[in-house]
């Protein structure tokens, strides 16, 4: 995940990508409602929104129910169309409101609902001590060997834990089986998707089924990896992918500090830091929309995706101003536009309230959740039990 701390001269915030820290959003008065089964309580202050979330379907004298049912209709599988909902924002659609409509888009779907109140009960119920960390992964099969991917700059910002460090050391603690990828922190996706597919490769006698995990832009070196590096033979032993907050088709927040002439103060601070340029132009949406297209996981990889929607007055201050310029391109995590960072294979779940960097929830909870979920999956078991009280 994407560092969230200020740059010194240039600013990183402001390279990475649109604007140095600001002061937080001031809330707007908290919303409660249910949305496609998901209950939510958020800060809302755009009416068209507030009206969605607490009192939709009923009838608003100004034709706000007929307008609303209108653009659900074109809600598939999770987005409107990105070419669509960019006008629908500029016109009609708060960014906070366009981020319920994705709520509502990806929990509509049967098995995206079923995975989310599966995640959501387990979660509360280790928060409410029904379960200790240490019990969510209690069997660990020895069929099966965790593989993580970094994400980008996770060496010089640890604190956005895209190393996975404290997931790691949980499963350290319990001798669950894994294998962490020391990625360079700036290579490349292409660069990257090559060290991951040798990794991969190396462990094809292994005798062991692989589950790969994923953050930010190690999101798109996997799936080059797996969908154009390896072939099915290869990567027959991979078996499920965790998507988590990924950037698979890039982002106009790159496309943007990659342009003249914000690239001459972008390539300057990548060369005062000792950065790679390279690492951030393999970020941009026409290159990851080429890598994309030549494309093609395989039809049996089971996929995660887990993915972070936060409203407005939820950004965290340092992606603010990302927040704000993505959002005519609708609802974003403060780096990428929603509709960009899931695979449009397996399953999509949701973060409400939080946003890219994940730091309103405890995401190695999240994470050992999610690698139960999949493992009771790959064995054909339902959710993981969970007591009905401590």
């Amino acid at each position: 995940m994407f560092p969230s701390v200020r740059w010194p001269l240039l600013g990183l915030a402001a390279l990475l990508l649109g604007g140095c820290a600001s002061q937080p959003i001031e809330p707007g008065p908290m919303a409660d409602g249910e949305l496609a089964g998901q209950s939510l309580s958020v800060p809302l202050d755009d009416p068209k929104a507030r009206y969605y979330l607490t009192t939709y379907p009923e009838s608003h004298p100004e034709g706000w129910h007929e307008w609303l049912a209108e653009i659900e209709a074109q809600l598939e599988d999770g987005v409107v169309d990105g070419g669509e909902l960019g006008p629908l924002i500029d016109e009609n659609v708060s960014v906070d409101l366009a981020a319920l409509l994705f709520i509502y888009g990806v929990l509509s779907d049967p098995q995206n609902r079923r995975w989310q109140e599966c995640l959501n009960r387990v979660s509360d119920a280790v928060s409410l001590g029904y379960i200790a960390y240490e019990d969510l992964l209690p069997e660990w099969h020895s069929d099966y060997k965790i593989v993580f991917a970094p994400g980008y700059l996770y060496e010089d910002h640890p604190q956005t834990e895209a190393d996975f460090s404290r997931t790691r050391q949980t499963l350290s603690s319990q001798d669950v089986p894994y294998h962490f990828i020391p990625s360079v922190q700036d290579a490349s996706v292409e660069e990257n998707a090559e060290q991951i597919a040798d990794v991969i490769r190396s462990y094809r006698d292994d005798g062991r089924e692989l589950i790969l995990v994923s953050a930010s832009k190690s999101a798109s070196e996997v799936h080059w990896a797996m969908g154009h590096l390896l072939s099915e033979e290869e990567s027959a032993h991979v078996v499920a992918w965790l998507n988590a907050g990924g950037v698979v088709a890039g982002t106009p927040l790159v496309d943007r500090w990659t342009r003249f002439p914000r690239s001459l103060m972008a390539r300057g601070a990548f060369l005062w830091y000792g950065w790679s340029f390279d690492s951030l132009r393999s970020m941009r949406t026409d290159r990851s929309q080429d890598r994309l297209s030549a494309s093609q996981l395989p039809e049996d990889l089971f996929i995660l995706n887990y993915v972070a929607v936060p409203m407005r007055a939820q950004v965290s201050p340092a992606a603010q101003e990302r927040h704000r310029y993505l959002a005519r391109y609708g609802p974003s995590d403060g780096l990428a536009p929603l509709w960009k960072t899931k695979v449009y294979q397996g399953v999509t779940m949701v973060e409400p309230g939080a946003d890219h960097y994940f730091h309103a929830v405890d995401i190695r909870l999240r994470t050992l959740v999610l690698m139960a979920m999949t493992l009771n999956h790959l064995q054909g078991k339902g959710c993981p039990d969970v007591p009905e009280e401590g």
